[in-house]
C-alpha cells in the first residue's frame, strides 16, 4: 500500500512538472544591444579653412554600428557587413570578400594616399579636398530580427559627391543575412508592388514641370529590386541608391512598403508583431503604414492693403512653406541648426486664394522613432513666390507651434510690404477651430481660445494676461471682418479651459459683438 501511494505520489509531481513547465510562456526574444565603433583621420595642408574654402585635405569621419552584447554569430556577420561597406566607401575598386576582410585602417590609409596623389596635380583646387563619412541607424530590433542602415558620403574628386548607404536585416539568434527569398514568396510581384510604390513616393518625377519632361523607366533605367533593403516594423523598407533606377539629380529614394499592402507575398507577416509590442500613437497622429501622418491644420495670409494691391496689380503669388522637425534621441541626427527635419511642404497661393491646407503630411515611422520629444515642431515662413521681383516683397508674421498646439486649428498671419516699413506682428493675430472631419460643407470656423493645464488663457498660440487683454486682442480681428463686409461674425469655442473660463470667455465675447455690431 505504501509503494502505491508513493508511485502515485510520483505520478502526480511529475504531471505537474510536465504542465507547469508546458504552461511557462516562453521568455519573449530580447532585443541585442548595439553600441557605435568609430575612426577619424585628417592630413592636409588646408584642413585648416572653413568647409566651403578648404583645399589639399584628406577628411575621413567614420561611424558603424557594433554588437555589443548579442549571438557571436550575429556579431561576426554585423562586423563583416559593416566593413565590407566602409572599405567600398574608401576604395571603391574592392568588392566583396576582398573589402570585407580588409581594415577600416588600411582603407582609410589608402584614401588618403589617393588624395595626396591628386593633390600634387592640383594642390589649391577645391576637387584636392577628399570627404569620407558616415553614420548608422537601427531600423529594427525586436529579438528576432536586426535590421541595420548605414549611410555614407564621399567626395573623391570630380563634379560632385557620391551619397551611398548599405541596409541589411540579420536574424538574431543565427546571424543569417536575410535576402528577398528570405522575405518574400514572388519577387516578380513584389517588383510590380515596388514600382508601384516607387511611383507614388517620388510622383514628381514623373510629372511635367517647369519645361522638363517627365522621367520614366527605360531601357538605360530600368527599374528593378532595390540592393538594399530590410525589415522595418510595418513592412519592407527599400533604399534606392543613386543611378540605381535613374539618373544622379533624382537622388537617394527611401520608402517602405506596408504587411498589410504585401498581403500574401510576405514571408514574415509582421515584424512588429514578432516584438510583442505594439506602439499607442499620441491621438494628434494618424498612421499610414509605417508612416506617421501629421495634423491637418491651415494658415492664412492676411494682407495689408498697400500689399493686396500690389500682389494683384503684379500677379505675385504668395508661398506658405511648413517645416516639421523635432530634438532627436542621438547627437548624430542632429543638422547644423541642432533638430532633425522629420517633414516639409510648400503650398503656393494665387489670385484670390489666402488659405492655405496642410492636410495629409506623412513621414517614415523611423523618424519618428529617433525623436526625444514626439511632439513634433512646426515652423511657418511665408514670402511672396518672386513671380514679379528676384526679391521677396513681403514682411508676414511666423507661426511657431508643436503638433498638440497646431492641430485642426487655422491661424491667421499678417503680411505687409517690405517697402511699406511698417512693424507686422510677428506671431498670429487670430486662430480658428477648424470643422471636425465629416462635417457640413457650410460650416464655417469658429474662434478659439485656448487653455494651458495650468489655467494660463492663449490666443493664437500667445498667453493673454486676463480676459480684458483678450478681448483686446479679438477687438480687431471682429472690426477687420465688418470692415470687409461680413455678414455674421463667427461664433467662438474654448479648448482645455474650465467651465468657470470658458463660460466667462463666451460673455466677454458677445459683449464684443453687440459692442462692434452697434457702432457698424
Amino acid at each position: 500500500m505504501r509503494n502505491t501511494i508513493v508511485n502515485i505520489t510520483c505520478i502526480l509531481f511529475l504531471f505537474t512538472l510536465f504542465f507547469s513547465c508546458k504552461n511557462t510562456p516562453k521568455d519573449a526574444a530580447q532585443p541585442v544591444t548595439i553600441g557605435t565603433l568609430t575612426y577619424s583621420k585628417t592630413e592636409g595642408t588646408g584642413c585648416d579653412q572653413p568647409d566651403d574654402e578648404r583645399t589639399n585635405c584628406a577628411k575621413v569621419e567614420l561611424q558603424w554600428p557594433n554588437v555589443e552584447q548579442g549571438p557571436d554569430a550575429l556579431k561576426k556577420s554585423v562586423t563583416t557587413w559593416a566593413a565590407s561597406y566602409l572599405t567600398s566607401i574608401l576604395t571603391t575598386e574592392m568588392e566583396g570578400l576582398a573589402a570585407a576582410n580588409t581594415s577600416i585602417e588600411t582603407s582609410a590609409a589608402a584614401f588618403i594616399k589617393a588624395q595626396k596623389e591628386f593633390a600634387k596635380e592640383a594642390p589649391d583646387s577645391p576637387m584636392a579636398n577628399f570627404t569620407a563619412e558616415s553614420n548608422w541607424d537601427v531600423l529594427l530590433n525586436n529579438g528576432q530580427y536586426l535590421t541595420l542602415e548605414m549611410e555614407g558620403f564621399t567626395y573623391m574628386g570630380g563634379a560632385h559627391g557620391s551619397p551611398t548607404a548599405a541596409v541589411a536585416t540579420f536574424d538574431i539568434p543565427t546571424g543569417k543575412q536575410l535576402s528577398w527569398a528570405d522575405l518574400v514568396t514572388d519577387t516578380a510581384a513584389l517588383k510590380a508592388l515596388a514600382e508601384k510604390t516607387f511611383r507614388a513616393e517620388r510622383a514628381d518625377l514623373f510629372t511635367a514641370s517647369d519645361g522638363y519632361e517627365p522621367f520614366n523607366f527605360d531601357s538605360t533605367f530600368p527599374f528593378a529590386l532595390p540592393q538594399n533593403y530590410g525589415l522595418e516594423p510595418d513592412g519592407i523598407y527599400c533604399h534606392y541608391l543613386v543611378y540605381e533606377v535613374g539618373p544622379y539629380a533624382i537622388g537617394n529614394t527611401q520608402f517602405t512598403i506596408p504587411f498589410e499592402a504585401l498581403g500574401a507575398l510576405s514571408k514574415i507577416q509582421s515584424a512588429a508583431a514578432a516584438s510583442g509590442i505594439v506602439e499607442e500613437l499620441p491621438k494628434m497622429y494618424g498612421r499610414q503604414g509605417s508612416r506617421i501622418v501629421l495634423p491637418t491644420f491651415e494658415i492664412e495670409v492676411a494682407n495689408s492693403p498697400d500689399a493686396g494691391q500690389t500682389l494683384s496689380k503684379q500677379n505675385e503669388t504668395i508661398i506658405v512653406s511648413a517645416f516639421f522637425s523635432g530634438d532627436p534621441l542621438h547627437e548624430k541626427d542632429r543638422d547644423e541648426v541642432g533638430e532633425m527635419m522629420v517633414a516639409n511642404q510648400e503650398i503656393e497661393l494665387t489670385g484670390d486664394d489666402r488659405i492655405a491646407r496642410f492636410e495629409g503630411i506623412s513621414f517614415p515611422k523611423r523618424l519618428y522613432d529617433k525623436l526625444a520629444d514626439k511632439d513634433v515642431r512646426l515652423l511657418i515662413n511665408v514670402y511672396s513666390g518672386r513671380k514679379s521681383s528676384d526679391d521677396n516683397l513681403l514682411n508676414c508674421a511666423i507661426l511657431e507651434a508643436k503638433a498638440s498646439q497646431f492641430r485642426n486649428k487655422r491661424f491667421v498671419l499678417g503680411c505687409s510690404l517690405i517697402a511699406e516699413n511698417t512693424q507686422s506682428a510677428s506671431y498670429p493675430f487670430a486662430c480658428y477651430a477648424l470643422p471636425e472631419p465629416g462635417a457640413t460643407p457650410d460650416k464655417k470656423p469658429v474662434l478659439l481660445v485656448t487653455c494651458t493645464e495650468k489655467g494660463q488663457i492663449e490666443w493664437a498660440g500667445q498667453p493673454v494676461k486676463d480676459y480684458a487683454a483678450l478681448k483686446a486682442s479679438i477687438r480687431p480681428v471682429l472690426a477687420d471682418l465688418i470692415k470687409k463686409g461680413a455678414k455674421e461674425l463667427p461664433g467662438i469655442q474654448t479648448e482645455g479651459c474650465m467651465m468657470g473660463n470658458s463660460s466667462e470667455i463666451g460673455s466677454m465675447y458677445e459683449e464684443l459683438k453687440s459692442e462692434l455690431l452697434k457702432k457698424k
